[in-house]
């Protein structure tokens, strides 16, 4: 099987179907735009989209109000963050973005219309500023977080080790996600857009929802490159140059070097299992843990990586308590054997 069809399998556990999904007309910019045309978008019945070649200002957003939708997803695009300017600070130079999310936000709360946020994408191989995606995206979880509103946080999503919504220090984002081969926009994979989607549908199902519990499951990603800084290299896959590897699930044993993606499946109150996926929704937020770092050390972005030979436990607690099913690793140090050792059982309880 393809590896992006194993990876993008593995977190596509769940679909909304077409006939009982809400009406939701989508915001965005050149994202949005290629988006909407994949697949996966398409198969949403009752999502549309409303394109913006800048940002908020330029569209006639009573247009959307008048389209009585039961959500509208506001998503931040690097559209919305050009013309950096070293002279002029990043919070200044962007300082009508913030305003012009709260005045469409207020609008669709005046229409009874829930609002979900997306935060930016950092692509780098279309020349965007790190800087600016970094600033909107800690407004946006920090809005969100104030006024009840879920922040879908793609970014993460897209992220390895090294980058978050919050912390990006060097772009690393998954092959799986990003091509480093396409210029601008076109980067996005097919498997990225099928993550952005289960990611919006999720964030729309469990819109008023609770976690009552869960479990961890995993996949094996990619190895570092022996003799690479893995923070800091530089080489034809990004830096670090980190290859796509082997994309394999439900692994509990790797050797040496190697990265694994955890995803919490919550049970929600409405009984259906989901991934969360969004690791920034208000409400959801939580804290990952290795029992032992020095084997393996798990980000806050679920991805672990195995940094010594013995046994640990990956847990997942989340922001209101609920405590997942932990997931125990393996590192082994022996050369020459297959470096994912796949779970007898389908899930890591």
């Amino acid at each position: 099987m393809n590896k992006l069809c194993v990876l993008a399998c593995f977190l596509l556990p769940f679909a909304v179907t077409a006939q009982n999904s809400p009406k939701v007309v989508f915001v965005g910019d050149d994202v949005t735009a290629m988006w909407q045309a994949s697949p996966e978008f398409a198969a949403n019945k009752n999502w549309s989209t409303v394109l913006s070649a800048g940002f908020y200002d330029n569209i006639n957003f009573q247009s959307v109000i008048d389209q009585h939708p039961a959500f509208v997803h506001l998503m931040v695009g690097y559209n919305y963050g050009e013309q950096v300017d070293d002279a002029v600070p990043v919070s200044e130079a962007f300082s009508e973005i913030p305003s012009s999310i709260t005045q469409l936000v207020a609008m669709a709360k005046a229409a009874n219309i829930k609002v979900i946020l997306g935060n930016m994408i950092y692509l780098p191989t279309g020349g965007e500023d790190i800087a600016v995606a970094t600033y909107l995206n800690a407004w946006l979880d920090q809005y969100g977080r104030a006024n009840n509103i879920p922040v879908v946080n793609y970014n993460a999503a897209f992220c390895t080790l090294q980058c978050g919504a919050l912390g990006q220090v060097t772009p690393y984002y998954l092959p799986q996600y990003e091509s480093s081969t396409s210029p601008g926009f076109n980067n996005i994979t097919p498997a990225g857009f099928a993550l952005l989607t289960q990611m919006a549908q999720t964030a729309i199902a469990t819109y008023s929802l609770t976690i009552k519990g869960g479990y961890l499951s995993d996949v094996g990603l990619w190895e570092e490159v022996p003799g690479e800084d893995y923070c800091c290299g530089s080489g034809v896959n990004g830096p670090g140059s980190i290859p796509p590897g082997t994309t394999t699930p439900n692994v509990n044993t790797v050797t040496l070097g190697h990265a694994v993606l955890f995803t919490p499946q919550a049970t929600w109150s409405d009984g259906v299992t989901r991934p969360m996926l969004n690791a920034n929704y208000d409400g959801m937020q939580g804290i990952w843990t290795s029992s032992n770092p020095s084997v393996m050390y798990v980000s806050q972005q679920g991805v672990a990586l195995s940094i010594g030979p013995g046994t640990t436990s990956i847990s997942f607690v989340t922001a209101s308590g609920s405590h997942f099913s932990p997931w125990t690793m393996t590192v082994q140090q022996e050369t020459g054997i297959n470096p994912y050792v796949k779970r007898s059982t389908a899930v890591g309880r």
